[in-house]
């Protein structure tokens, strides 16, 4: 009776520490403010607490074993099924002293407390203590769930890159209807009366679009196209003949709306303007006459054009798509002035245009992040 009375009081003794020790670094945490000088000792006395509290685990441990290996002849009375303790109580096989793991356990939550305050990254994985029959313990992690996303998810469905081939381009008017005029005739700069838009696929322009919502992105891309001059050799031959040719070139920005669906293809459409530079490249024959006395030159603006878009995509395998697409650009005017030197000397200006505004059928292919 007596031991059994000195394991009751080690027990309560045990825990009263044990409850200290897990409760005394939030006592207080609000209304006691330590000073580093102070800081040290307590710290020093909750470690020398913890180290406390594992000696009595492992003196309750050395108490069980010395009381099972005393009494063997007890556990041979009672049977196999039961282990002996101190003050020959028994208990089943394979149960774990209480002091044991309360003990163990508490320092666990300890020291798993402080490193954690010394830490600014939370993990989320969930720790599991299992005790084995003999008094081992077995400590098992299970992986929860990583709380940071990468940038590519983000991206997600979000960004697109890709090039598109303009399949066939026809100018809104492409004939002034003033053959063989000359300036002031109605033609679009002095003999110069139509123009021949250049039809080729292979060169591809490139485009990227980022979705900020569902339905809604932008496009930035970049666009060009070329027309031959017309225009008769007026008052030399009468022959037809080209002064040079006709490019638009830069930078587009469009807003983007799309409607996705179950179905594998996304209808959309778009507004946006373009930033074209215009560039005459002419002919030498036009640029040089008369052995090298007669200069012509052609300048041109630049113009910034209203775009209207339309198209459907088709994701055919994971993140590639196909597009069919048609594109307007409208306000694509542009207004040039022709000069003519005579050994050096400016002696002829003439004002004119050139209507670039055009439809495009275009064939795209993209990447979907």
């Amino acid at each position: 009776m007596k031991n059994r009375t000195q394991d009751v009081i080690r027990l309560a003794v045990s825990a009263g520490g044990l409850f200290f020790l897990t409760a005394a670094p939030f006592a207080g945490a609000e209304e006691v403010e330590l000073k580093p000088e102070e800081a040290l000792p307590q710290q020093t006395e909750i470690q020398k607490s913890a180290v406390d509290a594992v000696h009595a685990a492992d003196q309750a441990a050395a108490v069980k074993s010395t009381g099972a290996e005393g009494g063997g002849q007890q556990k041979d009375a009672v049977g196999s099924g039961s282990e002996v303790l101190s003050g020959g109580v028994t208990q089943p096989a394979g149960a774990v002293d209480a002091t044991t793991i309360d003990a163990e356990e508490a320092t666990d939550r300890f020291f798993h407390r402080n490193s954690a305050d010394s830490s600014s990254h939370v993990n989320a994985n969930t720790v599991r203590t299992v005790e084995s029959t003999d008094g081992s313990r077995v400590t098992t992690v299970s992986e929860g769930t990583d709380e940071t996303t990468s940038d590519l998810d983000f991206l997600k469905d979000r960004l697109q890159i890709g090039l598109r081939s303009v399949v066939s381009r026809s100018l809104d008017e492409d004939d002034s209807g003033h053959k063989g005029g000359t300036y002031g005739s109605g033609t679009y700069l002095g003999t110069i009366y139509g123009l021949d838009l250049q039809q080729n696929a292979a060169p591809v322009r490139p485009f990227i679009t980022a979705w900020f919502v569902r339905y809604v992105g932008i496009e930035v891309a970049y666009d060009f196209w070329e027309a031959d001059t017309l225009a008769m050799d007026i008052p030399y031959s009468y022959k037809e003949k080209s002064d040079g040719s006709l490019t638009l070139k830069g930078p587009t920005l469009s807003l983007l709306l799309r409607y996705p669906n179950a179905s594998g293809f996304t209808p959309w459409g778009g507004f946006g303007v373009g930033f074209f530079s215009a560039d005459f490249d002419a002919t030498a024959a036009w640029a040089s006459s008369w052995g090298g006395s007669r200069k012509r030159v052609m300048d041109c603006d630049s113009v910034t054009a209203t775009i209207l878009t339309g198209g459907l995509t088709w994701e055919f395998i994971d993140h590639w798509n196909v597009d069919l697409s048609a594109q307007y650009i409208s306000n694509a005017d542009v207004d040039a002035v022709f000069r003519g030197y005579t050994n050096g000397v400016e002696d002829t200006t003439q004002p004119g245009h050139f209507p670039m505004d055009n439809w495009a059928f275009r064939l795209g292919l993209s990447y979907s992040f």
